[in-house]
Order: C-alpha cells, then sequence, then structure tokens
C-alpha cells in the first residue's frame, strides 16, 4: 500500500536527491533522515485509509491499520 501522489512522489524524491547532491559524500545522520522521511510519506496512505474506512468497512480499516503498524515497527 503506497501512496498514490505521484507528484508527491517527484517533489520527495528530487528534494532528497538534491540534498544528497549538495552535501557531497554519505553522512549518517543524512541516511537516517532519508530513510526517516521516506517511511513517514509511506506511512500515510494506509493511516490515511484506516481513518477514512474506520466506520464504513471496519475490516479493510484493521487491514490497513495492521499494515501501518508493521510499517512503523520497520
Amino acid at each position: 500500500m503506497f501512496p498514490k501522489e505521484h507528484g508527491a512522489w517527484n517533489a520527495l524524491l528530487v528534494s532528497l536527491a538534491a540534498g544528497w547532491w549538495t552535501l557531497g559524500s554519505p553522512n549518517p545522520a543524512a541516511i537516517a533522515l532519508t530513510l526517516l522521511w521516506l517511511s513517514a510519506f509511506i506511512l500515510k496512505a494506509p493511516l490515511s485509509t484506516f481513518k477514512q474506512y474506520r466506520k464504513a468497512d471496519p475490516s479493510k480499516a484493521m487491514k490497513a491499520g495492521a499494515w501501518a503498524f508493521l510499517l512503523l515497527g520497520i
């Protein structure tokens, strides 16, 4: 379950690439921050699905909630 906002993916990845290009060399803090931003962006889809279907379709909401919990654990 990945976010479907194609323009948002471009904005996120281009800004991360520009930051890495400006940085010049790999940095542990930059790697951690990149992983944090990508994880937070990927987590957006299951959390919004969980919120949207919480009352209308509880089984779909629980699947999205379980997926979000799994991603949060990773």
